[in-house]
């Protein structure tokens, strides 16, 4: 007989699928959980300006192109876009702004 750990004798059958009856009740209490939370309202997105950061200098062309990129997004639900403009050491300082 070699010491396995996945070896079973043969008198006991694999049941590697099967629950016990304490799993299958916490199942179906973690299920009607979630089922109860699911129904959440929607709150008015976003409620203030949103705030889009460019790690890089005014005048750039990362600035320009964060700036054509906030007109277009205010055009579609009417929120207005605000730039953030962060730089320095190399961009680090606006990306540990996010």
């Amino acid at each position: 007989m070699p010491h396995c750990p996945t070896y079973l004798p043969a008198t006991q059958p694999m049941n590697r699928w099967r629950m016990s009856w304490p799993s299958r009740v916490t199942g179906a209490i973690a299920l009607a959980a979630a089922m109860v939370t699911m129904p959440a309202m929607a709150q008015e997105w976003p409620s203030k300006p949103v705030r889009l950061i460019v790690p890089f200098a005014p005048g750039g062309s990362a600035d320009v192109f964060g700036r054509f990129i906030a007109q277009r997004l205010q055009e579609s639900p009417g929120q207005s876009f605000v730039i953030d403009n962060r730089p320095g050491a190399g961009s680090v300082i606006g990306t540990d702004a996010v």
